[in-house]
């Protein structure tokens, strides 16, 4: 769940054509970050033998990745400007309201506190 949730976000970033190299040096992804974190590519912990002697070599086996790449980020942009299309008379219905209340409200307080 956690590396499909990766995925999504950097098929958003790559949409808004985000560069993530330029921001963060070392990761040129969400995934390549979070991968790490989550576990180890390089060496199976059931049949692992840590050496004693730091010289020596560990052998890595290659995993496949079974999480594909997402093709989300362009609906979950579009959806997101459509929201903020649709609800951006609602806001400043809100707003204009809230400043006409608080203008006949405080209004005779304020200008008072100008006068003096």
């Amino acid at each position: 769940i956690t590396m499909g949730v990766c995925e999504v976000i950097d098929s958003i970033l790559r949409t808004l054509h985000v560069k993530l190299s330029q921001l963060l040096k070392g990761a040129t992804s969400v995934t390549e970050l979070v991968k790490p974190l989550l576990y180890n590519e390089g060496i199976c912990d059931r049949e692992a033998v840590l050496n004693l002697d730091p010289k020596t070599k560990i052998e890595k086996k290659e995993y496949e990745d079974t999480v594909k790449r997402s093709r989300k980020g362009p609906a979950i942009v579009i959806i997101c400007a459509l929201l903020v299309i649709a609800l951006l008379p609602v806001e400043l219905i809100a707003v204009l309201t809230a400043f006409t209340v608080n203008k006949i409200k405080y209004g005779k307080i304020i200008k008072e506190l100008n006068r003096s």
